[in-house]
């Protein structure tokens, strides 16, 4: 979604305008139901507060080391952590893949 795109791109400049057009797409999305973007609503809202998170900015983003690698993210408003996994998916190789008789 362009407004998306254009508040990540001036939220280093003017955060006024980058949550103005956060909200404005959160807006959009909301009244017309718009199926799309998930990536914004899972990222860039905080659900508890319901206001507009931009990393670096009104949002703090950091990645944990442990045995599951996960990107954390913190609300400056609210303090609310969301913790997003990093794992990648697991391939099905020839070996391991069940063959069926026909």
């Amino acid at each position: 979604m362009r407004l998306v795109d254009f508040a990540l791109e001036t939220a280093s400049s003017d955060i006024r305008r980058s949550e103005a057009a956060l909200e404005t797409a959160l807006r959009v999305l909301k009244r017309y139901n718009v199926r799309g973007v998930p990536v914004f609503r899972r990222y860039f809202l905080c659900h508890e507060c319901k206001k507009v998170m931009i990393p670096g900015r009104t949002a703090k983003v950091r990645v944990s080391s442990g045995k599951v690698k996960s990107l954390a993210i913190t609300c400056s408003s609210c303090g609310r952590t969301y913790r997003i996994p990093l794992t990648k998916k697991k391939r099905d190789t020839k070996e391991n893949a069940q063959c069926r008789p026909t």
